[in-house]
This record gives structure tokens, C-alpha cells and sequence, in this order.
């Protein structure tokens, strides 16, 4: 197999637009592989470095073109990285292009998509989890990208089912993780199933674009690494049973307010049947009320109080002789009318009663 690797700067003014310079480089596909993986690497921890010294500078209020002393940041990389291009072309090439993807993806992923190819399990930061006080556990270990086959060293802090992964141990709230792992999401968490290279390794699977994955974490020794996986285990275990509980309240909660809704329903009938009830008793005691005051008209089997309109009975003995009429007396000039006739409630009170077309009144007629 053959490497090849450009340089596009003339070495003798130092600026970028020269002449293009091949180098080939040609050896077995193992040797190839292995020089390309390294020099791969050393791009990415050249990045890291350059990413530091911008970190470091955003920290201390100064520009991200301008270092302490005004000089530009890419003289400032190229100095820190001993002698930068100008040595190290190709690296200084391949770092450029390094640099430039994961600008292009830090728009949308921010600081996770930085090291996206270093591992798999890299998600969006979640919102709302401070993993920079209280972590559930916290701690030095290693971890293997996919893609570049190398251990890296990385302080990880276990916070509410979330791994995180910084650079350092300096953890603060302006910190961004360089990778979360979502153990709510992982298939399993367990020792690998054969012995790996670096002795103390745990093993998570997690399911991506369809296909099973396995991370690898390395602790320092056995014992930390026993005392991380059964931490893991049990924060898995604690969010599946959460995720339980959670649909259990949920179902609960729902029937609660089924129950509460039936309720409340069959209140607001009775309430209203209530209503409807009294407001008929209401009305029934308004109509009794108003035919109590109405007066009736007289019964044709009901004695009548008319005074002097009483003739008693004679015997035919003495039928010849009659007492003399009674003085006539004041009567209200309706009763000279023939078919009114004045009659008495049992109160006392007068009313009229028209014979003939069964109407009556208290006014008279």
C-alpha cells in the first residue's frame, strides 16, 4: 500500500499558494494502517491543544483572533505546536482539516460532536442535569474510539443515568462534556465477553442505526472497575424502575381524574335534579296559594246565606193569614239585577255570582 500526504506552502517564503509537494510513502497494509492511525492521532490531540489555548483565552475575557499581546491566534497554534507547518507540514495540513470539520459540526452538536467519531455513545448534552456538583460517582478512566483504535485517558462523571466525559477533573458549569453516554438507552452494561489488552474493561452495548455497538471503558484497576459497573447497573436499573413508577403514577393519575370527572358529573345531576324538584314544589305552592285566594262559584247543593229570603212552611190551616212583609232593607244595587246573586266566603267576605253565565267577581256588577 502507499501513503501519500501534500504540502501546499512554499517552505521558503512561508506563505500558503506554493508549490505542491508529493510525498510517498510505501510499505505493507498493516504498517500503512498503523502510520496512518498515528498520525491521525497526533492531529486530533494537536486540535484538543489548540482548543485549550481558545478555551483558556475566552476564559480570560480576550478576543478569539487576539492572544495577550495582540498576535493572531494561528501564530500563536503555530508557536505552540513547535514550529507548527512550517515543520510539520503534513501535520500541520491534515490538522487543518481536522479543524475544520469539527468546526463545521460544532454548530449543531457543539462540543459533543467534537470527539463524535471518538465514540459512539456520544448524545446531546441533556438539559437540566448539573453534572458539574453532587455526581452520583465520578473518576478516571480510559475509553477507545471506533474509528482510531487508541486510549484516552478522561475524568467521567455519572449524574442522573447520564456518563459524562471531560477532558480534566476541573469540572465547572461553563465545562461542556467531550461525549455523554445515556444509560437509559443502553442494551446492557456488563464486563466484555473476552479479556481485553487493558485488564479492568467494561463493556456497554448500545443500539445504533440498527445495529448492536459495544463502548469500552477501561478503570485504573479491577476493583474501581467492579465498583463502576455495579454503580452503572444499579443507575440503569434505578431509571427502568423510574420509567415504571412514572407509567404507573401516569395510569393512576388518569383514572384518578376518570373517577374524579364521573363524580363530579353525577354531582352536578343530583344538583340540578334537586333544583329542578324545588323549583316545582315552588310553583305547586304558588298555584295552591293563588285557587285558595280565588273564589269559587257557589254549589247548587251548598246553602247560600241570603238573609230575608227564607219562607217557612205553613200548615194549610192558617194559610190565610200572612205577617206583614219585614221593612225592606238596604241592599247593594246589584242585587236588583235578577241574575246576579251576592254570595259569602266562608270568611265573610262578599262576592258576586252571575247565574247565568257562571261568572264570579269581587267587584260589583
Amino acid at each position: 500500500d502507499t501513503f501519500l500526504f501534500w504540502s501546499a506552502k512554499d517552505a521558503a517564503s512561508g506563505a500558503s499558494g506554493g508549490k505542491q509537494r508529493q510525498v510517498e510513502l510505501k510499505g505493507s497494509a498493516r504498517d500503512v494502517s498503523d502510520i496512518l492511525d498515528t498520525i491521525t492521532a497526533a492531529c486530533m490531540q494537536l486540535c484538543e491543544m489548540i482548543d485549550k489555548e481558545e478555551h483558556q483565552r475566552k476564559l480570560m475575557g480576550l478576543g478569539s483572533d487576539d492572544g495577550e499581546d495582540g498576535s493572531s491566534v494561528g501564530q500563536a497554534s503555530s508557536s505552540s505546536t513547535a514550529g507548527g507547518a512550517d515543520k510539520k507540514g503534513f501535520v500541520g495540513w491534515i490538522a487543518n482539516k481536522v479543524t475544520r470539520t469539527n468546526s463545521g459540526g460544532a454548530d449543531n452538536n457543539g462540543a459533543a460532536a467534537e470527539e463524535a467519531g471518538e465514540d459512539g455513545a456520544t448524545n446531546v448534552i441533556p438539559e437540566g442535569v448539573e453534572y458539574w456538583k453532587q455526581p452520583d460517582y465520578d473518576g478516571w478512566m480510559q475509553s477507545q474510539g471506533d474509528h482510531i483504535k487508541t486510549w484516552r485517558r478522561r475524568w467521567f462523571v455519572l449524574k442522573d443515568g447520564y456518563l459524562f466525559r471531560f477532558l480534566n477533573d476541573k469540572v465547572l458549569p461553563q465545562s461542556k462534556p467531550r461525549g455523554v453516554i445515556n444509560l437509559s438507552q443502553c442494551l446492557d452494561v456488563s464486563k466484555p465477553t473476552k479479556d481485553s489488552n487493558q485488564g479492568a474493561t467494561i463493556q456497554v452495548t448500545v443500539q445504533r442505526k440498527g445495529a448492536q455497538v459495544n463502548l469500552l471503558l477501561v478503570a485504573d484497576s479491577k476493583a474501581e472497575r467492579d465498583l463502576w459497573l455495579e454503580i452503572m447497573k444499579r443507575a440503569k436499573e434505578d431509571i427502568s424502575a423510574g420509567k415504571e413508577k412514572a407509567k404507573r403514577d401516569k395510569a393512576k393519575a388518569e383514572r384518578e381524574r376518570e373517577e374524579k370527572a364521573k363524580q363530579k358529573s353525577a354531582e352536578e345531576y343530583l344538583k340540578s335534579l334537586k333544583s329542578f324538584e324545588e323549583e316545582a314544589n315552588r310553583s305547586k305552592k304558588k298555584v295552591e296559594a293563588r285557587q285558595e285566594r280565588r273564589p269559587s262559584a257557589p254549589s247548587q247543593h251548598s246553602a247560600v246565606h241570603q238573609p230575608h229570603q227564607y219562607v217557612a212552611e205553613q200548615p194549610p190551616s192558617v194559610q190565610s193569614w200572612q205577617p206583614p212583609p219585614p221593612p225592606p232593607q238596604q241592599q247593594p244595587p246589584q242585587q236588583q239585577q235578577s241574575n246576579w246573586k251576592v254570595c259569602y266566603t266562608p270568611d265573610g267576605s262578599v262576592y258576586y255570582y252571575n247565574t247565568i253565565t257562571g261568572v264570579t267577581q269581587w267587584e260589583a256588577p
